[in-house]
């Protein structure tokens, strides 16, 4: 599917359009944030880590998603910066 016809494209354009921060998880992102042609606060994040087996992500999804947002919110609290 193309990036365009996907919801969080859908999601990230609004975000953009009215300058609302926005994390979107995924489980693997093969796109920067860059090649959306969008401005505005908007984070984009893989949850699966290089060489896991779907079936085994799916598996560890949840776990997958508290682990990426830890991170993530480890790094905003360090640098004061969302994105």
């Amino acid at each position: 599917q193309s990036k365009y016809g996907k919801v969080p494209y859908k999601i990230a354009s609004l975000s953009s359009k009215y300058k609302v921060p926005i994390m979107i998880l995924a489980g693997n992102v093969k796109i920067e944030k860059k090649d959306l042609n969008l401005d505005g606060p908007i984070g984009i994040y893989s949850i699966n880590p290089k060489g896991m087996p779907l079936s085994e992500a799916m598996d560890k999804a949840s776990e997958l998603i508290i682990k990426k947002l830890s991170i993530i919110l480890n790094n905003f609290k360090n640098s004061k910066t969302f994105i």
